[in-house]
């Protein structure tokens, strides 16, 4: 089974720390690429039935399987993240004992559910500086920081 439609040109993966990487989409020889590199866990953001053409999260579990990866499937709308989908992603970053990586359309809602999944363990500034390195901004998520920042 290819999942790499046409559609889907190289996708930029921005690695946040040597443990975790986020990006948008990936294609099937990606994901390989990634399993070879390490990671033995994806974490897919992207509800279902976003745009045409997406890989439902059927296929993203069956993908999973074939290259030996844990996979979670926790779909957020953008900005709108719940203390259940933080405590969720929390819960699969654990899981990982090697590298994990998260996607959704463009990377920016993993990114966010990473940084108040360690809002625990580093202050809003360095997870801030850890991301806008990559391009992501965490403006939107600011207020579930509370007076962290």
């Amino acid at each position: 089974m290819s999942t790499d439609p046409a559609y889907l040109q190289a996708t930029k993966i921005s690695e946040i720390t040597k443990q975790f990487s986020v990006s948008g989409e990936l294609t099937e020889s990606e994901l390989s690429s990634l399993a070879k590199q390490g990671v033995d866990t994806l974490i897919n953001v992207r509800p279902d039935n976003e745009c045409e053409n997406q890989i439902s999260d059927q296929m993203w579990r069956t993908l999973a399987r074939k290259y030996n990866l844990r996979y979670f499937f926790i779909p957020v709308k953008s900005g709108y993240y719940t203390k259940t989908d933080v405590a969720q992603f929390k819960a699969a970053l654990l899981q990982s004992s090697k590298r994990v990586h998260s996607f959704c359309r463009t990377g920016t809602r993993a990114s966010h559910l990473w940084a108040l999944a360690n809002k625990d363990k580093l202050s809003f500034a360095d997870l801030q500086a850890a991301l806008q390195v990559h391009g992501f901004d965490m403006q939107v998520i600011s207020a579930m920081f509370g007076n962290d920042q």
